[in-house]
């Protein structure tokens, strides 16, 4: 926003409507991250670090562990240890929310 107002050949009319675009982003956000949080278990503490990523590999390789796609087709290491982060793992109910959360918004846009 302060961009915006260091820019002086723009017109009043064309900066109320970045201004209002800007808003109407925002509001969506919080309106989506809202309903996320409502929906997904424990989502407000699924920010992990990569630390304790690396960690929790290590507990069960005791050491380095190179990282691959979950669901390569020749990956056959065990990655029980994932269930074990809150939020990394989700029922296929709050899949489907989740789902129908971003179908709602696609619809109302």
């Amino acid at each position: 926003m302060t961009l915006l107002a260091t820019i002086p050949s723009l017109s009043l009319s064309l900066r109320a409507s970045i201004h209002s675009n800007l808003n109407d982003i925002i509001a969506l956000h919080e309106e989506l991250l809202g309903d996320l949080h409502r929906t997904v278990p424990h989502s407000e503490y699924t920010q992990l670090s990569p630390a304790l990523l690396a960690k929790a590999s290590q507990s069960k390789t005791g050491g380095h562990q190179r990282w691959r796609s979950l669901d390569a087709a020749t990956n056959t290491e065990d990655h029980g240890w994932i269930r074990k982060i809150p939020g990394m793992v989700a029922e296929p109910k709050v899949v489907a929310d989740v789902a129908n959360i971003f179908a709602k918004m696609v619809r109302t846009q």
